[in-house]
C-alpha cells in the first residue's frame, strides 16, 4: 500500500487524465474493493463484480469531488460502494435456499468441508442482519478498519460506532445461533 501522500498526489494525477496515477490508484485499492463489496453483498461473485465495476466507473467520473480532508482515498471508494449497493437494493435472501440445500448428504465428512460450511452459515447470519449491522460487522471483522476511519465511511461519531458495533455484534450472535439451530434440526432423524 503507498502512503497517502503518493495516493493524495494520484489522485491529483489522475483528475488530469494521467492513466499511470489511475493505475497505482487501482492497483493500490482493488483488492481490498473487493472483497469489501463482495462480503457485503453476502459472497455472491456476480452481482460484486457488477458493483466493482460501477464503483470504479463513477469514482473515475466523480474523481473532482474527491476531498482528502475528509478521509482516504479507499474509504472514499468504500462510500461510493455503499451508495451503489444501497441504491440497487441488492440484499441477498438466500436464507431458505441455503437450508434446503443441507441434506443428509451434504453432512462434512472432513475438516475443509467443515470450515466451508462454518462459513457459509457465518455468510448467512450476515444476510439475515439489517444493513447498517451487516456494513459495521464487514468493516470492522473482514476490512479491519478502525472505529475512527469506520466512522468516517458511515459519517457518524466514533461513540456511535462502537454502540452500532455492541448492537450489531448481538444480533449477529443471535442470528447465528437460530442458524445452527435450524441446521441440527435438519441433521435430526
Amino acid at each position: 500500500m503507498k502512503s497517502d501522500k503518493d495516493i493524495h498526489s494520484a489522485v491529483k494525477l489522475a483528475a488530469k487524465g494521467d492513466d499511470t496515477a489511475w493505475e497505482l490508484l487501482f492497483t493500490d485499492s482493488c483488492g481490498a474493493l473487493y472483497n469489501f463489496i463482495y462480503h457485503r453483498l453476502g459472497c455472491n461473485r456476480t452481482e460484486s463484480d457488477d458493483v466493482f465495476q460501477e464503483t470504479y466507473f463513477l469514482a473515475v467520473k466523480k474523481l473532482n469531488l474527491f476531498n482528502s480532508l475528509r478521509g482516504t482515498f479507499q474509504n472514499w471508494l468504500y462510500a461510493i460502494a455503499l451508495n451503489i449497493i444501497r441504491q440497487k437494493g441488492r440484499r441477498l435472501k438466500r436464507y431458505q435456499e441455503i437450508l434446503i440445500d443441507y441434506t443428509d448428504e451434504s453432512v462434512p465428512d472432513n475438516d475443509d468441508d467443515v470450515d466451508v460450511a462454518e462459513k457459509e452459515i457465518v455468510n448467512i447470519a450476515l444476510t439475515l442482519l439489517s444493513p447498517s449491522h451487516q456494513k459495521v460487522l464487514t468493516l470492522k471483522y473482514v476490512e479491519n478498519l478502525s472505529l475512527k476511519e469506520i466512522a468516517e465511511i458511515l459519517s457518524i461519531s466514533s461513540e456511535a460506532v462502537g454502540s452500532l458495533l455492541y448492537r450489531s455484534r448481538a444480533a449477529f450472535k443471535a442470528a447465528y445461533s437460530q442458524l445452527i439451530k435450524k441446521k441440527g434440526e435438519l441433521y435430526e432423524i
